[in-house]
Formats: C-alpha cells, structure tokens, sequence
C-alpha cells in the first residue's frame, strides 16, 4: 500500500500495565495514558513530525509537541471489557 516507502519503527513498553477492575475500552484507554504519563519522563522522542507549509516534515525528537502515534493492545478482553495490558507500543 505504501509503495515501500512505509517505516513502523516502535518501542514496546516495559512494564505490564495492569488495570485494577473491568472498564470498558474508553476508561481503560485513560488509565492506561495516566499510567504511561507516570512511567515515561519525556516523550519527546515520540515526536517526531511537524506540519510545515502544508506537509508533513520528519524531525527526530523535534516535532510539534504532540505524541505522533500510541497503539495500546490489550491481552485480555470478554464482551468489549478488559482485564489486562499487554503492550504498549510508542511511536
């Protein structure tokens, strides 16, 4: 789809984010950042592109203040409800 011209380029968090009741995703999607904003002093590494005259521009660790992508993948989910995190992934 990309053309080859696509990179994922990601760290997977380090510790297991465990939540301490069942939440739907929504809730949980809010813990899970708060725990993430505990954990991780700067994010500035995940910042990497910046808008400039109408494009996109790669800028490692010097983008627009805002976190580029979060994918949060849960490990276990019953009837859209959550128990646990397995990974988080920055970008």
């Amino acid at each position: 789809m990309s053309n080859g011209s696509f990179d994922f380029i990601a760290d997977i968090h380090p510790n297991l984010i465990r939540l301490s009741t069942e939440k739907y995703f929504t809730s949980s999607n809010v813990d899970v950042l708060i725990a993430l904003k505990n954990q991780i002093a700067d994010f500035k590494k995940y910042d990497n592109w910046k808008y400039v005259n109408n494009q996109f521009v790669f800028s490692p660790s010097n983008g627009d203040n805002y976190l580029d992508m979060l994918v949060i993948i849960y490990r276990n989910w019953i009837n859209q409800k959550i128990f646990g995190l397995s990974g988080v992934y920055l970008i």
